[in-house]
């Protein structure tokens, strides 16, 4: 945080910093910044700019705005991992098995009750199972998707022959190891000779859980980007709003 606030410093006009720049460093080391204290910077920064600058000046300046905005965003945004996992289903011939009931078994494999012991086990959410450990229930679920497919190129008409487990998660290990872990639940699952009408089914792993590479979220480029185009569209409104003749 205090990086930004220096870095803010720069939007104040050139006399304003040869007076107080060295003061105001010297008063960063000795508080604890917070998203108000850069409000306020930023804030300052800006109402001085736009009382000295014109047109294509003020165009700039909203624009490398928006670039810190993103910039800002993007560093306070944690990267999200993702493992994923491939089953093959194998079911009777004369299975007619949907997506839908799959659905079903998947739901009955992986339960609010096996996802509620796995957030306790590998200590999921922790900040959200201190306050309600109902809400780290209802982020696990969001984070996890395991999906009905068609391997092999099959026409639509054929039934789902397997299944794409992911788990995303902002640690890498944790994701990994998550996903092994519903992998393991849709397995033990099938031993149960009729789940919701469907046939005796057999899962085989095509893919191992993966080991993630790099972060699947956020898409930091983009959130740069579109500060840019933001600070461009606010800089164009503000120049035009200026250039409209005074009411007499």
């Amino acid at each position: 945080m205090k990086s930004f606030l220096k870095l803010l410093v720069c939007l104040y006009p050139a006399p304003w910093r040869q007076r107080y720049e060295a003061e105001f460093g010297a008063l960063l080391e000795d508080v604890n910044p917070t998203w108000l204290t850069l409000f306020d910077v930023l804030r300052g920064g800006i109402t001085m700019q736009l009382k000295m600058l014109t047109g294509w000046k003020i165009i700039s300046l909203m624009a490398l705005l928006g670039i810190v905005g993103g910039l800002m965003v993007s560093h306070e945004t944690r990267d999200e991992y993702a493992s994923s996992a491939a089953i093959k289903i194998e079911l009777d011939p004369s299975s007619k098995a949907t997506s839908a009931q799959i659905g079903a078994f998947v739901k009955r494999a992986v339960n609010d009750k096996v996802l509620s012991a796995m957030v306790e086990q590998y200590h999921l959410y922790p900040e959200l199972r201190a306050k309600d450990p109902m809400k780290s229930l209802v982020q696990m679920k969001k984070d996890i998707r395991i999906q009905a497919t068609q391997f092999g190129g099959l026409a639509q008409p054929h039934p789902p022959n397997g299944i794409v487990v992911q788990f995303s998660y902002y640690d890498k290990p944790l994701s990994q190891r998550v996903c092994s872990a519903l992998v393991s639940k849709l397995m033990e699952g099938t031993v149960d000779p009729a789940i919701n009408g469907i046939a005796p089914l057999t899962l085989e792993l095509l893919y191992a859980p993966s080991f993630p590479n790099g972060p699947i979220y956020p898409n930091r480029p983009n959130i740069i980007i579109t500060g840019l185009l933001a600070g461009i569209v606010m800089g164009l409104s503000i120049a035009f709003i200026r250039r409209r003749p005074k009411p007499a």
